[in-house]
């Protein structure tokens, strides 16, 4: 929802978080789990795009899309996502050898 409120093709989107078409596509259709650092680098472009994200005390979250955005598509010219290494905590990065394999 919040892509399409961008007006940002599923390439673009993934291009912003160093992610393929193909993984974004899996993600939003349900068929991928995202790991916790790419919901991050998501959450944290999508701030800076303009969202405000809320947390919820049932445990979700409302999206709050300014009125402005719902105009014409938004160009990111200055929007970049954080890589996603940013978000491992200090100290426990994980290497190929202990991460556990992923299908």
């Amino acid at each position: 929802m919040a892509r399409a409120a961008l007006g940002w093709s599923q390439a673009e989107f993934g291009r912003f978080l160093g992610m393929s078409q193909r993984a974004i596509h899996r993600i939003e259709q349900g068929h991928s789990e995202p790991r916790r650092t790419t919901l991050l680098a998501i959450e944290s472009l999508l701030r800076k795009a303009g969202f405000k994200i809320e947390d919820r005390t049932d445990g979700g979250f409302a999206m709050i899309v300014p009125g402005t955005m719902l105009g014409e598509p938004v160009h990111p010219v200055d929007v970049a996502a954080p890589s996603l290494a940013d978000f491992w905590p200090a100290g426990d990065e994980e290497t190929e050898e202990t991460e556990p394999a992923r299908h």
